[in-house]
């Protein structure tokens, strides 16, 4: 029996699989640094929603003050102030 081609064979396929081993590896800390990406996304969103409803509400307040002010009754003073 020739051993040399047994051995050749299985140390070929030995250095090949290495690089399998690699791209998994390289795959992977993609996949983990697209999914920080993503929570960094989500995050931002949220905190621009609740800035948006704060502001919203801010608004609401700053446009219907003159707008209640011009519906009441003008009272006039007069020039002197009574």
């Amino acid at each position: 029996m020739n051993i040399r081609p047994v051995l050749l064979a299985l140390t070929l396929s030995l250095s090949l699989s290495g690089c399998g081993y690699n791209q998994i590896q390289t795959l992977d800390e993609r996949t983990e640094a697209l999914e920080a990406n993503v929570d960094t996304e989500l995050l931002r969103r949220n905190d621009q929603a609740i800035t948006a409803k704060v502001i919203g509400a801010d608004g609401k307040e700053t446009f219907q003050a003159p707008a209640s002010a011009r519906e009441a009754p003008h009272v006039d003073f007069g020039r002197d102030g009574n």
